[in-house]
């Protein structure tokens, strides 16, 4: 389990990954009621890969975005309120590393946020998407000569503020020290990106 929200419906969703005698994973949901019995559970599979879903967010009318990784890819996958598939969307090419938060906006929109240091350049993005998962844009920060903040794996997390900023924390390394792990932020304020 890597994230549990409540609902407008007084209940809770529950996402994370279920793995398979071949140590692939299939993304994995539960819906649960304000008691805490299960409604309905969800295995989401895109070619036995190693799927995973990290984070939630309500959408509208019951509807949810799930912000993982599918395909081997970065991904958002869509459902219903009985978690049937609405969209699934995957960015890029493959990728050891998907989407580990999603937050909305203040008028509708996401954003979500991908960490990766796997080509040796280490990097994070923020995407900003519409509800029907469409790129609005993208903000990217990577390797300086002084400073590389960068995230590196679990304890990312990232939340909207208003309709264009937000923040984002996580892990990152000053330039040349291989050991030493800092806190690290990445914030849009004022539409500056920092």
């Amino acid at each position: 389990v890597n994230k549990v929200i409540e609902t407008s419906s007084d209940d809770y969703l529950i996402v994370g990954s279920f793995r398979l005698p071949d140590n692939s994973y299939d993304m994995y949901l539960i819906r649960m009621d304000a008691e805490g019995d299960t409604v309905w559970t969800k295995k989401y599979d895109r070619n036995n890969r190693w799927d995973v879903g990290y984070d939630v967010a309500e959408v509208e009318n019951g509807n949810f975005i799930v912000a993982g990784y599918l395909d081997s890819r970065p991904a958002l996958l869509k459902i219903d309120m009985q978690g049937d598939t609405l969209f699934t969307k995957t960015f890029g090419a493959e990728d050891p590393s998907g989407f580990v938060s999603i937050s909305r906006t203040s008028n509708g929109n996401f954003f979500v946020l991908k960490p990766d240091d796997y080509s040796g350049v280490p990097y994070v993005l923020v995407y900003k998407i519409d509800p029907d998962g469409n790129e609005i844009r993208q903000d990217s920060v990577g390797i300086s000569k002084t400073y590389t903040a960068y995230y590196t794996g679990g304890g990312n997390d990232l939340i909207a503020i208003g309709t264009d900023d937000y923040l984002t924390v996580g892990e990152g390394k000053v330039a040349g020290d291989a050991m030493s792990m800092w806190n690290a932020t990445m914030t849009r304020k004022g539409g500056i990106l920092t």
